[in-house]
């Protein structure tokens, strides 16, 4: 004769097989998916930045070419985004 606590119990392990097998599905649909790990920031060499550096101050000087308000030698620094001239007519 089975009692009320058996077939509890029974029912319990059916819904935690029934568990483990959408788990299993569920971890092996993901186990061919790598995730980058955190906290590991690329360095760039002091010639890579000041490679960087040279190019930026570039395209400064040359969007400062024909500058109205200040000469290039005197004109303030360009904040980002914005640089401070009015080009010439």
């Amino acid at each position: 004769m089975v009692t009320g606590q058996e077939m509890d119990i029974q029912d319990i392990r059916k819904q935690l097989a029934v568990e483990i097998q959408k788990l299993t599905k569920a971890y092996e649909a993901l186990a061919g998916i790598t995730v980058r790990k955190a906290g590991k920031r690329r360095r760039l060499s002091p010639d890579a930045r000041e490679r960087i550096a040279a190019a930026q101050r570039k395209r400064w000087a040359k969007q400062a070419q024909g500058c109205v308000n200040f000469p290039v030698e005197t004109a303030p620094l360009p904040t980002r985004g914005a640089f401070h001239c009015k080009p010439a007519l």
